[in-house]
This record gives C-alpha cells, sequence and structure tokens, in this order.
C-alpha cells in the first residue's frame, strides 16, 4: 500500500511523494516531477534529485519498519546517469543495506520510464524520540 510522505515538512518541495515496501529489503518512493524541480534545460534540476534521495532512502527504510524516528544524514553520494523528464513519474527503488543501533545504510536507483536516472547511497544516523 502507497503511503504518502509528510508534506508539511521541509521534503514537501517535493511535491506529491508517496511510499511504499515491495519487499522485506526493498521499498519504492514515487515522486511526480512538476516544473519547478527543472532547470533551464527543462530536464529535473540534480538538486532536486539529490532531495528525493535524501529524503527518500530515509522514507523507503521506514516504509520497511526500520527508523521509526527518522534519520540524520551523514554522507550522501549521488550519481548522475542521465537527464530526468519533468511530467513523468519518478520512482526512486531503495534497499536496506544495513542497521545498527544507532547507524542505517541504503542505497538506491532513481527509474524513470523503463531506464536509470541516477544511483545513490547513503548512511543516516538514526533518531531517537529524545532528539
Amino acid at each position: 500500500m502507497w503511503a504518502p510522505v509528510d508534506g508539511t515538512r521541509f521534503n514537501g518541495i517535493l511535491g506529491k511523494t508517496i511510499v511504499r515496501a515491495e519487499s522485506e529489503r526493498i521499498a519504492r518512493v514515487r515522486m511526480w516531477p512538476e516544473h519547478r524541480h527543472s532547470n533551464s534545460l527543462n530536464v529535473i534540476h540534480g538538486g532536486a534529485l539529490l532531495m528525493l534521495a535524501d529524503v527518500g532512502l530515509v522514507a523507503g527504510v521506514r516504509a520497511l519498519g526500520g527508523v521509526p524516528d527518522g534519520g540524520v544524514t551523514i554522507d550522501l553520494q549521488m550519481q548522475f546517469v542521465s537527464s530526468g523528464i519533468i511530467g513523468q513519474p519518478l520512482d526512486l527503488i531503495v534497499e536496506r543495506v544495513r542497521e545498527t543501533k544507532r547507524l542505517l545504510f541504503a542505497r538506491g536507483t532513481m527509474e524513470q520510464d523503463g531506464g536509470i536516472v541516477a544511483t545513490t547511497a547513503g548512511t543516516f544516523r538514526k533518531l531517537t524520540p529524545a532528539q
């Protein structure tokens, strides 16, 4: 089942964004790129892709039952593979690589219309309710 990402927070800049678990280790985060996510070439701005990676890796793992209180980014890597198209759904396929008591390691592939737009990996410090 798809669930919305909290649009009242900073990640609301992404617009309509939903997430669902697809297996024990894999989740899918989907956004619909709009004109506000474009650059002067009328393709998805790299900053919008980085933001989807930053928000989406944690949101995807949360959908898998991990990091219940979210996480703070320690490290985020991105490899831009091709241009993303405005107006077509963009999916971030998230894989939970490892979770420890304090850290989360995740990686993902951004896909659109059957092609790869970018790959990403991140390390996040898990939050506790007191933080």
